[in-house]
């Protein structure tokens, strides 16, 4: 489920706080996977929140944003074993199929640590493959003291091809937070996000 048409006010954030020219936002989902899953990973993965935009090229862009306060790792559930112990599993059928990947059968995207990353990652890349959108973005939001990513997500990221590694990416709440503003309303809402998760 989510929310089609986005404001001026919304594109402008999306381009402080990512780096990303949009020009429009067409939709917003959270916990969001596209249907039927069939289609795409056969499991269970979801975006925390999925923004659709138009770029100033022209290009439909996904945005899959994950949101991680807690910085340990997750223990592999028995599909997702099951997924990446065989590789004509549809997960390494898309890692390959992308040309994202230095090598896409690199068994260390599904260690504890990295597999929650990939799998995200993965989702967004079924999405292109079936041309629902042009391109895909995978962020992950956590808060700056979150040592576990500011980690992980370099090693995730050394495993991609050069010309595509800006397509990955983490984003602290530190600098999404600020590029919230320039209303009253709006203000208010930085305020009470910087109360509740920016440790000072």
């Amino acid at each position: 489920m989510g929310v089609r048409n986005g404001s001026e006010y919304a594109t402008n954030v999306i381009t402080s706080a990512f780096g990303i020219n949009c020009v429009n936002i067409t939709f917003i989902g959270m916990e969001y996977a596209p249907a039927p899953k069939e289609r795409y990973l056969n499991d269970g993965t979801a975006f925390d929140t999925y923004i659709e935009i138009v770029k100033s090229s022209g290009k439909k862009c996904g945005i899959g944003i994950e949101v991680k306060y807690t910085e340990q790792d997750y223990k592999i559930g028995k599909t997702e074993k099951i997924n990446i112990e065989n590789h004509d599993s549809q997960y390494w059928k898309t890692a390959r199929s992308s040309g994202y990947f230095i090598n896409p059968d690199d068994e260390i995207v599904g260690s504890d640590p990295l597999r929650q990353i990939w799998r995200n990652h993965l989702l967004g890349l079924t999405m292109v493959e079936h041309d629902d959108i042009d391109d895909f973005y995978s962020i992950t939001l956590f808060p700056n003291g979150n040592g576990h990513f500011h980690k992980e997500l370099p090693r995730y990221i050394s495993l991609i091809k050069d010309e595509k590694k800006n397509h990955v990416f983490g984003c602290t709440f530190e600098k999404f937070i600020s590029a919230i503003g320039g209303t009253p309303d709006f203000e208010k809402w930085k305020e009470w996000l910087e109360r509740r998760y920016v440790v000072k």
